[in-house]
């Protein structure tokens, strides 16, 4: 079988001593005839068929040989197009998970697990485009975080982190809504697009975040503001056209983020 991908016994009484082993469990089984052909793929032997006599001896012919083989060839082919398949799928998986990762890579803030901002660019332009098209409203909100920098220096870089972590999920959790994203804009800056939403929903979205802020109670001791940690927000909220574009949104409600941070920070200012 190792050799020649054939085991052919016309009478296993026959069969030298080096096979008592088999001779036996044939006898034991009222076997007397016994033909078999093995399964190969890539030149590997990795199974056989075969059939067997029990009433009588046979002795095999070339035709029984020439029928047992056809029918290892078809479960040998079926099994290596089921190999093929197999192997095929699970490259797809490793494709699409190496595609996931790609995009997280890409559109992901390493740090905060949120959008970053070259998808934040992405996201705003193409929700800018579809409020264009259908004369809605969308809002953008620049928030900070307070006093940041004595933050980092009084309690260090490490909690500082976690702080924007934390921050990060408590903007990220009020974005419910398809088409709603909350980014890291950079540093201690963070952007939300709300897209279908005029000034006066978009005030009491930043007013909501501005409670969820408060009620997380994380601890700024360096604060001259208040002792736990507080953010400003600047908003513009339009009317898009064909013309406006994400630049141009920023631009304008970074300037309304700047204006509540000269007004005393820890609160929201209009753009």
């Amino acid at each position: 079988m190792q050799t020649r991908h054939v085991f052919n016994a016309s009478n296993t009484a026959e069969l030298p001593d080096e096979a008592a082993a088999e001779k036996a469990e044939f006898t034991n089984e009222g076997i007397q005839s016994v033909l078999c052909i093995g399964l190969v793929s890539e030149q590997t032997l990795f199974g056989f068929i075969g059939c067997d006599c029990v009433k009588q001896a046979r002795q095999w012919s070339q035709t029984d040989l020439l029928r047992i083989k056809l029918v290892g060839d078809m479960i040998a082919n079926a099994l290596k197009s089921w190999q093929y398949k197999h192997k095929l799928e699970h490259s797809q998986q490793l494709l699409i998970a190496a595609n996931k990762e790609l995009h997280q890579q890409a559109h992901i803030d390493s740090l905060t697990n949120i959008a970053n901002r070259r998808q934040l660019d992405l996201v705003l332009q193409q929700e800018l485009n579809r409020c264009a098209r259908s004369d809605l409203p969308l809002s953008l909100i620049l928030c900070d975080i307070d006093a940041f920098k004595l933050y980092n220096d009084s309690l260090g870089h490490q909690q500082g982190d976690l702080a924007l972590k934390d921050v990060a999920s408590i903007l990220a959790k009020q974005c419910q809504r398809e088409g709603d994203l909350a980014a890291r804009y950079g540093g201690e800056e963070f952007a939300i697009v709300l897209s279908a939403t005029n000034s006066q929903h978009a005030l009491t979205f930043c007013q909501k975040l501005q409670k969820a802020i408060k009620k997380a109670a994380i601890a700024h001791p360096s604060s001259n503001i208040d002792p736990l940690l507080t953010m400003s927000f600047g908003i513009y909220t339009c009317t898009p056209d064909k013309q406006t574009t994400a630049d141009s949104v920023l631009d304008i409600t970074d300037k309304a983020l700047y204006k509540a941070k000269q007004n005393g920070r820890n609160r929201i200012e209009m753009g």
